[in-house]
């Protein structure tokens, strides 16, 4: 099978690609790195449309490097990483190797660089991404419609700074990291202020009562909200003022979903009575 994929891509005459995906097992051989990195090289050449490449968690993840090029890849629209290791060169890549990228997965991988900049990125996934290089992510992309950012412990743990312009309309942000209170929440929950749809996760109250009431974004055009273990907080008359003072600045939202939002039962109705708004 190694052969006859080896034999199928030095064969192939067509000038173009139009997707190449690959799922690597036994990547904690030499020989499968080998063969795989050549492979994933030799599919670049012909400029594919989509890249999807996988080392699935059962095997020995960042093994794999996600190749350096010389040239760009100037038709690529969709790339898909999963439990790879990308270098430093990864973020030039994406900056100015790939002109008309739409769609960037990246799931599980080893992320050596610090920000993420692409002019033409409308979709953005980062999920359960370890890094040494740097303790906040930094995001530009001016075109981004649809975020998804997943931050477990000790992934990221001073979060994310992001530039998206007018155009994110779906978010979903989770900072379930290690360090509280987390730098650039607020301005995370900033950022979003043009989105329809949230889905936010793992905020501490801070990220609201930190901040004036009058530099809180109103979120004007949001709908749809989604609160998962948000306004941490070891006092919860401050979790239940963090979440009042977020609805004030949600005029038009319709649809209000709280999962884990834990107080003790006793002090209910006695928080109700204190918290203003």
């Amino acid at each position: 099978m190694k052969d006859f994929a080896t034999n199928l891509l030095m064969l192939h005459n067509a000038e173009f690609l139009d997707a190449f995906k690959l799922t690597v097992y036994h990547i904690g051989y030499v020989d499968s790195r080998q063969d795989a990195d050549r492979w994933i090289r030799r599919a670049m050449k012909f400029h594919p449309l989509l890249l999807d490449i996988i080392v699935p968690t059962s095997t020995r993840q960042y093994q794999l490097h996600f190749p350096s090029l010389a040239s760009s890849l100037c038709r690529l629209k969709k790339l898909f990483l999963h439990g790879l290791h990308l270098e430093h060169s990864f973020a030039k890549l994406i900056r100015s190797g790939c002109p008309v990228l739409e769609d960037l997965v990246l799931w599980s991988c080893r992320n050596e660089f610090p920000h993420i900049q692409s002019d033409t990125l409308k979709s953005l996934v980062v999920r359960g991404c370890l890094s040494k290089a740097a303790g906040v992510l930094r995001i530009k992309a001016p075109a981004l419609s649809s975020l998804c950012l997943d931050f477990g412990l000790h992934e990221y743990t001073d979060g994310a700074l992001l530039e998206a312009g007018h155009s994110l309309v779906r978010a979903s942000v989770s900072l379930m990291s290690a360090v509280a209170p987390q730098r650039g929440a607020t301005e995370i929950l900033v950022s979003l202020v043009n989105a329809t749809s949230l889905e936010l996760c793992g905020f501490h109250a801070t990220a609201v009562l930190d901040k004036e009431l009058d530099e809180l974004p109103i979120f004007v055009n949001l709908k749809t909200l989604s609160l998962d273990y948000m306004f941490a907080s070891k006092c919860d008359l401050k979790r239940f003022k963090a979440l009042g003072l977020f609805l004030q600045k949600t005029p038009m939202l319709e649809k209000l979903t709280l999962t884990n939002f834990y107080v003790r039962v006793l002090h209910i109705f006695s928080l109700l009575l204190h918290v203003t708004y």
